[in-house]
């Protein structure tokens, strides 16, 4: 009898640890989850991207023209804007970012779509009236992608004497083979603590602009052509050379084994020339240059006529920036 009571007396110490045993583990396996972090939500799929209203071909045809658009499109007295024409610079999925410094001191940003900027500031600008231009220029550009440090002057009306606000607009730039388009518009504007240094308030010329982009270029090329004589070119029978035509929609190449090569954006036109092997310029630095009749004379006599005859002065620039002389054809 007492064994059997022994053996009860086990089996229930027995039972007792189990149920200690079984409790502990449950209450762990609560800690352990409470203590696990929950996991990350899925992120929501993202909105649609509005489709892009088509482009003024002359609006995006270089990295100048469609930096101008920008500028003009938000511009002018008070009254509507063509906010079509500024949503057609933009690459879909382009982002604007105001910066600037919070009442807290702290420097925040946000980040608009264009449908956003236009919501939040077609109210003010079509009923102040807002004038923006450029004063300044820093560029950097490599193959399809480009970079500009604008720097702007805001008015609220065209012949106000000074600007209200000063700031720097860095403007990234894509070129997708037929166009310039915005990817992104990153501004902040001036303050006490941030004024405008003065290597970004320096009006530069058109050459000294359209320079910067062009000096490895440049002294690759003149260190590996000849400078062209002269005589030599001017008493060609044959032109051996390249051969540069510019229409109303482009330029057009012609060099050796290239019958017609277009070249839509003049920024392009020193990579281009500069990349021709040796054997292109048998009569050194020298090309011959044809334009279409439809090209206004110079200086232009319309206003609709400056962006050709800047086009036209840009060419020429470029042409004299590589020291290629310039052997003209008539006018066809």
């Amino acid at each position: 009898m007492n064994g059997r009571i022994i053996v009860r007396e086990r089996s229930l110490t027995a039972f007792v640890f189990q149920l200690l045993l079984a409790a502990t583990i449950v209450s762990f396996a609560i800690n352990v989850r409470s203590q696990t972090p929950a996991p990350t939500p899925q992120a929501s799929p993202t909105q649609p991207v509005a489709a892009v209203p088509p482009a003024n071909p002359a609006d995006v045809a270089t990295m100048d023209a469609i930096v101008a658009s920008l500028y003009d499109v938000i511009s002018g007295p008070p009254g509507a804007r063509n906010w079509d024409r500024f949503r057609s610079l933009f690459v879909p999925g382009a982002r604007l970012i105001p910066t600037g410094a919070r009442p807290t001191g702290e420097v925040g940003s946000r980040v608009l779509t264009p449908d956003d900027y236009i919501q939040r500031s077609a109210p003010r600008l079509e009923k102040d009236g807002f004038f923006e231009r450029e004063v300044s220029r820093r560029l950097e550009k490599f193959a399809n992608i480009a970079h500009i440090f604008s720097t702007y002057e805001s008015r609220h009306k065209a012949d106000d004497a000074k600007p209200f606000a000063r700031g720097i607009n860095s403007i990234q730039l894509m070129n997708d083979g037929k166009r310039w388009w915005i990817v992104t518009v990153f501004w902040q504007a001036e303050d006490e603590k941030n004024p405008l240094p003065a290597e970004y308030l320096r009006l530069r010329s058109d050459e000294e602009t359209n320079s910067q982009s062009m000096g490895s270029t440049e002294l690759k090329f003149r260190s590996r052509i000849e400078k062209a004589n002269p005589i030599q070119y001017q008493r060609a029978k044959a032109w051996t050379n390249p051969e540069l035509f510019l229409a109303t929609n482009g330029m057009y190449l012609r060099a050796g084994a290239i019958q017609k090569k277009k070249i839509d954006d003049p920024d392009d036109l020193a990579c281009v020339l500069a990349a021709l092997p040796t054997e292109s310029w048998p009569m050194g630095r020298v090309i011959r240059l044809a334009q279409s009749g439809l090209i206004p004379e110079f200086p232009p006599t319309e206003s609709r006529n400056e962006q050709t005859y800047s086009y036209v002065k840009r060419v020429r620039f470029i042409l004299a920036s590589l020291g290629i002389d310039i052997s003209e054809s008539p006018i066809n």
